[in-house]
């Protein structure tokens, strides 16, 4: 680039910056936040009762595009891009290094003016900047592609948001060793996506009946996304997957048929569970055997796949209370064997023993290599967590008290564990799940920082095997309060927490006063 190109990109960046600071106080508002309440991607941050409120977002109209400052904002990026479009026809070079820095602070402006088509525009450009001079599956990208992935997200566009997570893992696959601690972790947060978008689009989903039909088909022939057309076809015994542009409802598989009319009686899981369930139990085994197969297994992250798979069995319980308590009304699925099947005792057991059998294997290994005993009492008391969720009361106890009895060898009383175990915020359990209305079940980062739109305290009682009842409100006058009370009370009808402790025994913890802040 000669001389004076460069001297106009250096005269440009001041300016350049400017605007995005200017575009950040005009609309400073969450890429996370929605302005109509909208359950998909509710959270609540859970807090103690006290005199001090966190702050809360003001509410904002919406982006007037008649706005003077708005308009000014848009005529600059529109001026700046001009500019970079000219000195790229005069350098012939589009991916010259010295764009970079211009293409992504055009896409940042844009996004938090809620342009995010414009955004990921900028940032696909600044994306193939970085491939054509620092190589294709350079891990520089990663920074853009997240932002690609927020934006995607901030338009309720899963299926983009979901490929651009897919392609992170596979760039890490290209730059790192399988059972690797970073090709582990790219794993995690790929599983982590699949089933935040699974609660998204069902537990959190006001279409969560239609969900069900179009999430459990049978093998071969199972609807990815109906919205655009397209079905991931899973290639049976081949353990193949390949994309067909069949247009959906239009044709409907005679084995699928076959199942909604009981005609067919050897209902396996795998014809009913929901495939991004089962993708990311594939991908959970064959990271466990890459870590294995791995030249210095470690034993965190050996342990680490292990709570995942019980997380995702518990999903199963999740999926069976959650039907029980919301007729989906669906004709052909009410009171067929598909759905008897989904609701059986039988299914319920293979998830407690699955996520059991999980988590029993990370108290063992701690144990066979004479692991930190405060490690060993923490999978412990996990173990006891999960049978207690499921109801396993002897079990659990008996969990418990070994958790107890590895602590007290180190020289703890009875009162300073139960301390350690009686939280201010009931935690529930168990730990390893996903539960409703979290960061996770949203699919946000956990230190994603929210705009809270408000708050509703909230009052139960807490039985000594972690149920609560009793639930109750304080006034609000918020437009939104009675739709968040009826979530809140739905979501505690089948919540379960870790109760009090005793002198290592279960107590009634009583009344808990919690105050619920929300963000959407």
């Amino acid at each position: 680039m000669n001389f004076s190109l460069m001297n106009t990109l250096r005269v440009l960046k001041p300016s350049l910056f400017l605007l995005t600071s200017l575009s950040l106080g005009l609309h400073s508002v969450s890429l996370y936040g929605q302005d109509d309440f909208n359950r998909t991607r509710l959270v609540f941050d859970i807090t103690p009762i006290t005199d001090q409120i966190l702050p809360l977002r003001t509410p904002v109209a919406d982006t007037d595009e008649s706005d003077e400052r708005y308009q000014q904002l848009l005529n600059s990026i529109t001026r700046y891009q001009d500019e970079i479009e000219s000195l790229q026809q005069q350098t012939n070079n589009p991916y010259n290094f010295e764009f970079l820095e211009f293409y992504q602070s055009i896409g940042d402006a844009n996004q938090q003016l809620g342009r995010h088509e414009e955004a990921i525009l900028q940032y696909d450009n600044a994306l193939q900047v970085i491939k054509v001079q620092n190589g294709l599956h350079t891990m520089d990208q990663l920074p853009l592609i997240e932002k690609i992935i927020q934006s995607y997200i901030a338009m309720g566009d899963m299926e983009h948001a979901t490929r651009w997570e897919e392609y992170v893992r596979y760039m890490h696959q290209q730059n790192f060793a399988p059972g690797s601690p970073e090709m582990v972790a790219a794993t995690n947060t790929l599983a982590d996506w699949y089933i935040s978008s699974f609660f998204m689009q069902n537990f959190q989903s006001s279409n969560r009946g239609l969900e069900i039909m179009l999430g459990t088909l049978p093998e071969g022939e199972r609807i990815a996304n109906p919205a655009v057309g397209e079905e991931l076809l899973w290639g049976g015994a081949e353990n193949t997957m390949r994309l067909s542009n069949r247009t959906p409802f239009t044709y409907i598989d005679p084995t699928m048929e076959a199942i909604f009319n009981g005609d067919i009686r050897d209902l396996t899981p795998r014809d009913v569970e929901d495939i991004r369930l089962l993708t990311v139990a594939r991908l959970y085994e064959n990271s466990q055997h890459d870590i294995i197969a791995s030249e210095e297994p470690r034993l965190d992250s050996i342990a680490q796949i292990a709570r995942r798979i019980a997380g995702l069995s518990y999903i199963t319980k999740q999926e069976i209370e959650y039907e029980t308590y919301n007729n989906s009304n669906i004709s052909n699925y009410e009171g067929s064997r598909i759905q008897e099947f989904r609701l059986s005792q039988e299914r319920l057991d293979h998830s407690y023993d699955s996520g059991r059998n999980a988590l029993r294997y990370i108290v063992n290994l701690i144990e066979s290599v004479e692991g930190n005993p405060r490690t060993l009492a923490s999978a412990q008391i996990e173990l006891a967590d999960w049978h207690l969720a499921y109801g396993k009361i002897q079990a659990a106890r008996s969990a418990y008290e070994d958790a107890y009895a590895t602590l007290r060898a180190l020289n703890f009383s009875d009162q300073q564990i139960d301390a350690s175990l009686n939280l201010e915020v009931p935690r529930q359990i168990p730990r390893s799940a996903t539960h409703l209305y979290t960061r996770r079940s949203a699919g946000l980062p956990l230190n994603a920082e929210l705009d809270y739109r408000g708050y509703i305290d909230v009052s139960f009682t807490l039985d000594r095997l972690g149920n609560p009842s009793d639930i109750s409100f304080s006034s609000n006058d918020r437009p939104e309060s009675r739709q968040i009370e009826s979530v809140i009370s739905n979501q505690l009808r089948t919540a379960k927490f870790r109760p009090h402790f005793h002198d290592g025994e279960l107590v009634e913890q009583g009344r808990v006063d919690l105050r619920y802040y929300y963000s959407y």
